[in-house]
């Protein structure tokens, strides 16, 4: 297998992204958006503009590591998305709404998979989504801490050129608005699923991948991006 990579990548001061490492490889190099033909699937994966809209890349939609261009998950296996350790009241249910509602916009066969009460602490799982909710004044995620500024959630894939092989993100609970009984606190999750897909922040087109994080739902940039970032139906 090539050679697995990642770095944490600051972006913002409410969202924080762990985002893949641009390769410096040309066999390892991906397609651009504007190329519209990517990777080895041998289809035109780029979706029409929600409703015809004009949306603009680094404003209504971006991708985690510009630079770096498109990195996917495989379409032809189930994604499980886990809960690791402790959790607040509602996160499953949290969960399988954001899971159900990120693979419709998307394509891309995630499922929720079986919780594990028990943190192991391993960082990543290949071909497996961990999800984790922490008090950073208790205990830090894997390979993603909280520091003294405001990110209330962290997360991103881990990469193997332009391929997506596994993915992890942390909530921390120490704040009213990442309660996954509410509305604000499953975009909060819906948000750290997109980086985990591949989705960076926006820049003013508003929705749930912008920067502030303050939408609730979803926008047309963020629909385009998920439809780009997804699998064919």
């Amino acid at each position: 297998p090539g050679v697995v990579f990642l770095v944490l990548v600051l972006v913002s001061s409410t969202y924080d992204v762990v985002g893949p490492q641009a390769l410096a490889t040309a066999g390892d190099l991906v397609e651009r958006v504007d190329r519209h033909r990517f990777g080895d699937a041998g289809y035109d994966r780029v979706p029409e503009v929600p409703g015809g809209e004009s949306l603009t890349e680094g404003v209504d939609w971006a991708l985690i590591e510009p630079e770096q261009g498109l990195v996917r998950w495989p379409c032809d296996e189930a994604i499980p998305v886990v809960l690791v350790g402790p959790v607040p009241d509602g996160a499953a249910a949290a969960l399988g709404a954001v899971v159900d509602q990120l693979s419709g916009l998307s394509g891309l066969p995630l499922t929720v998979g079986s919780p594990e009460a028990r943190d192991d602490g391993q960082a990543w799982d290949e071909g497996r989504v961990l999800v984790r909710y922490v008090d950073p004044a208790v205990r830090q995620a894997p390979d993603i801490s909280f520091g003294a500024d405001a990110a209330i959630g962290r997360g991103g894939p881990v990469t193997e050129g332009s391929r997506i092989i596994a993915g992890r993100l942390a909530i921390r609970t120490d704040s009213a608005s990442t309660d996954p009984s509410t509305a604000a606190g499953r975009a909060v999750l819906l948000h750290e699923m997109g980086h985990v897909i591949g989705a960076g922040h926006s820049h003013g087109g508003g929705g749930v991948m912008s920067e502030s994080g303050a939408d609730t739902e979803p926008s047309a940039g963020d629909r385009y991006i998920f439809r780009l970032l997804g699998c064919p139906r």
